[in-house]
């Protein structure tokens, strides 16, 4: 202690400040020299005067300065902190790289990565002057593809050509991309998941048209008594079965070349050829040369059929059909008289032709409403019904009564006499009915719907009733503007004579009377149909196609 205050003392006098104290571990600081010392430095303060008279010779040699020292300008800057190791190796140090280039070992001068052995990351390069401890060769990055070019450089794999559910799997990993086409087998592409993908020739997806241009061949015999029959003609394409029978059913359609489904479990087979031996034998008419065979459940009812079911009671004289297979035959009624066909019950024989020219009547569906006045003025000036009265105007007209003889007459008032007075009550609640019809009659009617009369024909009667419908024909089902308010405009054809019960065919006369009616039957609803748009119904709930008149057909009138 004593040398180090002697020390400094002797600095003290010679003007120069004090030398900064070392670090624990470090040699003392060679002290400054005179000429390197600052000049508004300030000297320090005065030891004590004991500590002052102490001698300079007091201090210990290892004290005092050697005489072959180096003067310094300024400290050296501190090194920079060492740097966060990477992966857990601690980086080298200057001193240490000093060491190490001295020595001249070079055997860890790169640097390492920190890889983890055996484990590789996808699109990781190392450089050149990097030593990794994966693999002693340097792994090339994975080259990416679009999905083209895979596709066009997929490999040929001999797959299953037919896609059934043993061999599809997923759907969504084998594409076929082929639109189109009849052939059996296609291109498809099958992605692994690895991403790898392959081609191989599997069945088209996509059902593709089915054609059927002529009858496959004569139909056989026992098939033909077994089954019911469906008879058209030659005329009657099997694209026209088609729409009739999704018009009734949501699942119908071709499920193979000649078989047409219908419902559920019933469909069509065909069309087979009728020649005239055939016809002979089944006693079908000579202008159905076509049949159709039906394939459905049997199911008939215990108790017989009796005389209120018509023709259907002559057909089934067992029992009816019932279930599906009643639907399914009434459902083939309205398309024979559609088409001017017929059909033949199987077990009984018995053969049904509808009249096609029965269904008279036409409907319009539409979302538009139009005023009585604007529809009667329409039917009147452009339609040529010149004759037509709202139904509200037609009063009709009652008989007059016979004349009374006189004892009829005395008889009448010795009841009068004897009934006596009204009661008062009853008399004057007869009498405010009266005064509340009176009052009613001045103001306007509010109805939900109307109707038109018109004479057609000779001796026949056209009415178009009006009114709004909860809901639309199952032909109607897939309309979009059925979601909003439906207006039914039915033309109805009223012949003035009734038929005669128990007679099955019509004179030629009525014949004629009901084709002049249906001419004008369809004017009018095609008059309609051009006011309103939507669509025209027939009686058996099918879509009718008539030509709207133009102006030019109303000149030409």
């Amino acid at each position: 202690m004593r040398a180090e205050r002697a020390a400094r003392a002797a600095a003290a006098d010679s003007g120069f400040p004090p030398a900064p104290e070392p670090p624990a571990l470090e040699p003392p600081a060679p002290e400054p020299t005179q000429a390197s010392a600052s000049a508004d430095r300030s000297p320090l303060a005065q030891p004590p005067a004991s500590e002052a008279c102490a001698p300079v010779s007091a201090a210990p040699p290892s004290a005092r300065p050697p005489a072959d020292r180096v003067p310094l300008s300024e400290p050296p800057a501190p090194e920079p902190p060492a740097p966060t190791p990477a992966f857990g190796l601690p980086a080298q140090t200057q001193s240490e790289r000093s060491a190490q280039e001295s020595t001249g070992d070079q055997s860890s001068s790169a640097v390492r990565t920190g890889v983890i052995t055996g484990v590789a990351l996808p699109g990781m390069t190392p450089r050149a002057d990097q030593v990794t401890n994966r693999d002693e060769a340097t792994q090339a990055s994975p080259v990416r593809r679009s999905l083209k070019e895979r596709m066009a450089s997929a490999h040929h794999s001999f797959a299953d050509p037919m896609l059934t559910a043993a061999t599809t799997g997923n759907p969504l990993t084998q594409t076929n991309v082929s639109l189109g086409g009849m052939t059996t087998t296609d291109t498809a592409f099958q992605v692994a998941a690895d991403g790898e993908i392959t081609s191989a020739e599997a069945a088209v997806p996509i059902a593709a048209a089915i054609e059927v241009s002529e009858p496959a061949g004569v139909i056989d015999l026992d098939e033909a008594r077994a089954h019911h029959l469906f008879l058209v003609s030659e005329a009657v394409d099997p694209a026209e079965l088609e729409a009739l029978a999704i018009s009734m059913w949501d699942e119908a359609g071709w499920i193979a070349p000649g078989r047409l489904r219908l419902s559920s479990e019933a469909e069509l087979v065909g069309p087979w050829s009728l020649d005239q031996p055939t016809r002979a034998v089944l006693g079908t008419p000579s202008t159905l040369t076509n049949a159709w065979i039906l394939r459905c459940p049997v199911a008939r009812a215990k108790q017989q059929a009796n005389a209120v079911m018509g023709e259907w009671a002559k057909a089934f004289p067992e029992g009816m059909p019932i279930g599906l297979e009643y639907r399914v035959l009434e459902a083939l009624h309205r398309m024979a008289r559609r088409l001017a066909g017929g059909m033949r019950i199987a077990g009984s024989g018995y053969v049904m032709v509808p009249d096609a020219d029965s269904a008279v009547n036409l409907t319009v569906y539409s979302p538009r409403w139009i005023n009585p006045e604007d529809l009667l003025q329409a039917m009147r000036e452009r339609a040529g019904f010149e004759r037509m009265k709202d139904a509200r105007d037609i009063v009709p007209e009652a008989p007059k009564a016979p004349a009374l003889s006189p004892a009829q007459a005395a008889h009448i008032e010795k009841l009068k006499a004897e009934l006596g007075p009204v009661r008062k009550d009853i008399a004057s609640k007869i009498a405010k009915a009266r005064e509340e019809l009176e009052a009613q009659r001045d103001k306007p009617q509010v109805v939900d719907g109307y109707a038109l009369m018109s004479p057609i024909g000779n001796r026949s009667d056209m009415m178009i009733e009006v009114h709004a419908v909860p809901s639309p024909p199952r032909v109607l089902r897939w309309e979009p503007w059925t979601a909003g308010a439906i207006i039914e405009y039915q033309v109805r054809w009223l012949p003035g004579t009734a038929p005669t019960p128990g007679v099955g065919t019509m004179s030629r006369t009525a014949r004629l009377e009901r084709l002049r009616s249906t001419q004008d039957v369809e004017k009018a609803a095609g008059m309609i149909a051009t006011l309103v748009g939507g669509n025209v119904i027939d009686e058996d709930g099918f879509l009718v196609g008539l030509e709207e008149i133009s102006p030019e057909d109303e000149a030409a009138q």
